[in-house]
């Protein structure tokens, strides 16, 4: 028998409904506004090499996505930043606990594995303890968000000044993410970054307010290379230690 669950006349959550009408309604709106934004409030990530090819760091109003080459690239340099930068932030993944697990064993250089598996040595629980201390100090909310509504309800509750997103290619169409992450940015005056190793086909990087971070492994072991590119500084370039099992840059 055909699934009805296509059928217009199916019941949905209010929630869920609330989520498709803002959808519909940012897609429609219209354009950031790009020349009212100034851009010269840098916020620092915290990790020296990206911060050089950012030009000193992240820009209020402005999304910066790592493009990787690699998930374990993106990951890590997404979730140093969140363990690193002095600034408010929130970090948004799609799953609260797999993000809080990947947090810890970045900062407490305990494999994310063994985390999940309850797998841990006395010194492992003593780093694990002394991080969980360290990061609840920290100006840092974790999110789980599905859609581009949920983020904005984030940023609207929480006022942080960072918000780092976890894979956007998930939330919805590449090329209508990235538009509605930019008004995001402009109209909560944010600095966004975002990470991903799938950009699906996605060619219009013309984007206003949009600045992309190629990340490629290096030649040198376990480093990763990230390049630039802009319109006015040239091209630059840097390299990152990962440390792949615990998710973090060296």
């Amino acid at each position: 028998m055909t699934d009805p669950s296509w059928r217009p006349e199916r019941a949905i959550p209010i929630s869920d409904a609330l989520d498709e009408l803002l959808n519909a309604v940012e897609a429609i709106s219209d354009p950031p506004l790009v020349d009212i934004i100034d851009d010269s409030q840098v916020i620092s990530t915290g990790i020296t090499a990206l911060d050089r090819v950012c030009r000193g760091g992240l820009r209020v109003g402005t999304v910066t996505l790592l493009d990787c080459a690699m998930d374990a690239h993106a990951q890590a340099l997404l979730y140093s930043t969140a363990r690193r930068t002095q600034a408010a932030t929130v970090l948004a993944g799609l799953n609260r606990l797999a993000t809080t697990r990947w947090l810890l064993a970045g900062s407490s250089g305990v494999a994310a594995t063994l985390i999940d598996t309850g797998h841990v040595s006395v010194r492992n629980w003593q780093a694990i303890a002394s991080t969980i201390a360290e990061l609840a100090e920290r100006e840092l909310h974790i999110a789980e968000v599905a859609s581009i509504a949920g983020l904005r309800h984030v940023a609207a509750t929480t006022n942080p000044s960072v918000l780092l997103v976890e894979r956007p290619e998930l939330l919805g169409e590449f090329g209508f993410i990235l538009q509605n992450l930019v008004r995001l940015a402009q109209t909560h005056r944010l600095a966004i970054l975002c990470s991903t190793a799938q950009a699906p086909g996605h060619t219009d990087w013309g984007l206003a307010g949009l600045e992309r971070v190629f990340v490629d492994p290096s030649t040198r072991g376990s480093q990763a290379r990230l390049v630039t590119d802009h319109e006015t500084d040239g091209m630059s370039e840097a390299f990152v230690e990962i440390a792949l099992l615990e998710g973090s840059v060296c």
